[in-house]
């Protein structure tokens, strides 16, 4: 293993500065902070996440960090949990596809917290998310295929980019940094075991969580090792690294290739369908073939879906039991597709689950793997689909489906999916303000001016 993998990343994320990022770039940062503070808000009203802010209020403590779509705060470890929960919970959440990471609803959540802590400006907290995408994509995308062969999920890498995010807006260096890094790889690992449960969510919130508190108990003086990635085989070959435990035989070169001329974010993707982005593709041919040939549902024969290798095992889910279930279901999502003119949060409803019409859809789907577009994976996650109709066969294939950096959303579809996500948790007013806000982050002198309209009483208050 490649010795110092850990100390170039300290040295990236501690040197760099503002002015080091491209204008392109930190418009896409300003694009997906506004995703996931959309995400973020529109995720505040879930059974499991009301329990967690119930405990929260219990617990008490420090009033330092505003949680998104609730009327009280919380101490910055704490909301930055919460906060990661909610922007995970309808899977509207921004992706990485190589790292496989949701990298805003871990990254954004705390910088944020850290952020509105000390007060810091909205240049610090762009460079903080900024250099928490680089850590957390470029660990992911070493580990990949591993991690997820192994059964990690993307909360394992993704801990790194929240508190190289977290430890940016601390302006730590050196060795306190590097401790940084290893008290977050101590609490990194979340197995996959609990994806069809609140647990998906939580491992998401968790990894904002303790990239805050891992630099916050670094800039105390708290140890967590200087070299967490690669291990140091010779002062104790039995402490085994991050990269052993969950990458198997990683790609190390990727943490540091082109670091600081390439940026993680120009290889990020903003999703428009509310599901797992494995399945956007199919779902984008799935409209393309109902609106090519006029497809409709009562005359759907049969459908075929030939796709990547994980397709026919982690995503075959003909007969979701919860919306949980349906958002990572293949045969649910293109289904809505082929019945609906969205796909967004209503349709994982169990109104939607238990609809008669998308359930005989989702029972007359197959999933296998085609060898071509497996060719394809992690990198990109293509599909056909082919449906059987009395009228004949209708076939599509989606390499890059919409929303990905090769097919991005519009500047105006962005805007409006975020007005859809907040507007109906805070007044419209207050979802325009905070729009026109992240879009001038580099003139706000502390992020409190952001985070007041978080607020769910935010009317009339900080406009």
């Amino acid at each position: 293993m490649e010795i110092g993998i850990t100390n170039k990343l300290v040295e990236f994320v501690g040197n760099h500065a503002f002015e080091n990022i491209p204008l392109h770039v930190i418009s896409l940062a300003k694009q997906h902070i506004l995703n996931t503070l959309g995400c973020m808000l529109l995720g505040s009203n879930n059974d499991a996440i009301n329990k967690t802010r119930s405990l929260c209020e219990e617990l008490g403590g420090a009033c330092e960090a505003t949680i998104a779509g609730a009327s009280f705060a919380a101490n910055a470890v704490f909301a930055s949990l919460i906060n990661g929960f909610q922007g995970d919970a309808f899977e509207l959440g921004d992706r990485h596809t190589e790292s496989g990471l949701h990298p805003g609803p871990m990254i954004v959540p705390a910088a944020l917290a850290m952020a509105e802590r000390i007060h810091a400006n909205g240049m610090t907290f762009l460079n903080a998310v900024v250099v928490g995408y680089e850590a957390g994509c470029r660990i992911g995308s070493a580990i990949m295929p591993s991690r997820y062969e192994r059964g990690w999920y993307f909360g394992t890498a993704g801990t790194f980019g929240a508190v190289a995010a977290a430890a940016k807006v601390l302006n730590l260096r050196g060795n306190q940094l590097g401790h940084a890094l290893g008290l977050a790889g101590a609490q990194a690992f979340s197995p996959t075991f609990s994806y069809r449960s609140d647990a998906k969510y939580f491992n998401v919130g968790k990894a904002a969580m303790a990239g805050v508190l891992s630099a916050l108990l670094a800039q105390k003086g708290v140890t967590g090792g200087l070299s967490i990635l690669e291990g140091n085989p010779e002062a104790d070959p039995l402490a085994h690294s991050f990269f052993e435990m969950v990458g198997g035989a990683p790609k190390v070169e990727r943490i540091y290739e082109g670091l600081g001329v390439s940026y993680e974010l120009e290889r990020c993707s903003l999703k428009p369908y509310s599901c797992c982005g494995d399945m956007h593709s199919s779902i984008d041919a799935a409209f393309s073939i109902k609106h090519k040939y006029d497809v409709r549902p009562e005359e759907i024969k049969a459908i075929r879906v030939g796709s990547f290798r994980t397709v026919p095992t982690r995503f075959n889910i003909p007969a979701p039991q919860t919306s949980l279930e349906a958002m990572l279901s293949f045969q649910h999502g293109i289904a809505t597709a082929l019945f609906a003119d969205q796909v967004l949060p209503e349709q994982f409803t169990m109104e939607w689950v238990n609809n008669p019409v998308i359930d005989r859809i989702r029972k007359v789907i197959s999933l296998e793997v085609d060898a071509e577009l497996d060719k394809y994976w992690p990198t990109q996650r293509a599909a056909t689909v082919e449906v059987a109709t009395p009228r004949g066969n209708f076939a599509e294939t989606v390499i890059a489906p919409k929303g990905t950096f090769e097919n991005p959303l519009t500047e105006s579809e962005v805007q409006k999916q975020f007005l859809s996500m907040a507007g109906g948790v805070i007044p419209r007013p207050s979802a325009e303000k905070l729009g026109e806000r992240v879009y001038n982050l580099e003139k706000i002198e502390d992020i409190h001016e952001i985070t007041i309209l978080l607020k769910k009483s935010s009317a009339g208050k900080g406009m």
